[in-house]
């Protein structure tokens, strides 16, 4: 996809009238704290979610992101040499992460939930990031959890504003909602086709993520809210996806703190008051020298 690549220069955040969720697979984020860092800077998501990060214990969240700036609700390592995801969004914002209790315990696919909040009569916000390993027997599960956590996510049904995004390693033509002619997953190509089908959610993402193929999703179940969407550049061997979605997520008041008006300051009277005070103090020179 290498018509993608620079995008990011072009398309410059105009207002805040709208949520930006930024998605890539970055194949390690060891090594990437000032690619992270350029994409946050000209990309201005709200919300990242990355997968493939390849991070252990030993590396730590403070490497990559400014904390006073980012919530990183989910953190899952699977080792230094494959998988994991992040999902942070700014603090300003109010987020928590979803637990799902899988009817298989041993079921743990690198599949996580968040929740963002809303303002009074707006639906609640799910957002999913995911990575479906082509080769970890952690994947193999991956979209039969996916049909359960839409099922067990909190709240009335009907009621959910849901996101799915990340590296689903399947081959579909999402023009057709059918697999591609050479593709070598094809059963499970249909299984997440029959999701998309069952829980009314619509994959936007219309251009590939990598080489030929559309690797990475972007699946609303409220495609009337998504304003844009398009290609990031790439910081591995995928593009990016940068989604813009009419979204209103609840903000957390400003902090109030005092700023003083210098201007109407009475400085004669402060430097007596200060002269008043320093006359008083008592000095030993025997103290200073100690």
């Amino acid at each position: 996809a290498q018509e993608s690549r620079g995008l990011g220069d072009v398309y410059k955040r105009q207002s805040q009238n709208y949520f930006r969720i930024v998605e890539h697979n970055i194949n390690s984020l060891k090594g990437k704290k000032e690619d992270l860092n350029g994409l946050i800077e000209t990309e201005k998501p709200d919300c990242i979610v990355l997968v493939e990060t390849k991070l252990d214990a030993s590396y730590k969240t403070s490497e990559f992101f400014d904390l006073n700036v980012w919530n990183v609700v989910v953190r899952e390592d699977r080792n230094a040499y494959g998988g994991g995801i992040i999902i942070a969004i700014r603090r300003k914002y109010i987020a928590s992460p979803i637990k799902i209790e899988y009817e298989n315990e041993d079921e743990n696919p690198e599949l996580y939930w968040i929740k963002v909040d809303t303002i009074k009569k707006q639906k609640s916000i799910y957002i999913c990031g995911l990575y479906r390993s082509q080769r970890d027997i952690r994947s193999t599960n991956t979209l039969e959890c996916l049909r359960e956590s839409l099922e067990k996510l909190p709240g009335r049904k009907g009621q959910h504003h849901v996101i799915i995004t990340g590296d689903i390693n399947l081959h579909i033509d999402w023009e057709v909602n059918l697999p591609q002619n050479n593709s070598q997953t094809k059963h499970l190509d249909i299984k997440l086709i029959e999701i998309c089908e069952d829980f009314n959610l619509e994959q936007k993402v219309n251009f590939p993520t990598r080489l030929e193929n559309t690797l990475d999703i972007f699946c609303t179940n409220d495609p009337s809210k998504l304003i844009n969407i398009r290609p990031s550049p790439p910081l591995a061997d995928h593009d990016g996806i940068v989604a813009d979605i009419n979204l209103n997520p609840k903000q957390k008041p400003k902090s109030q703190h005092v700023i003083y008006n210098w201007k109407k300051a009475n400085i004669e009277e402060m430097n007596k008051e200060v002269t008043a005070k320093l006359a008083a103090i008592n000095f030993n020179e025997e103290d200073i020298h100690e």
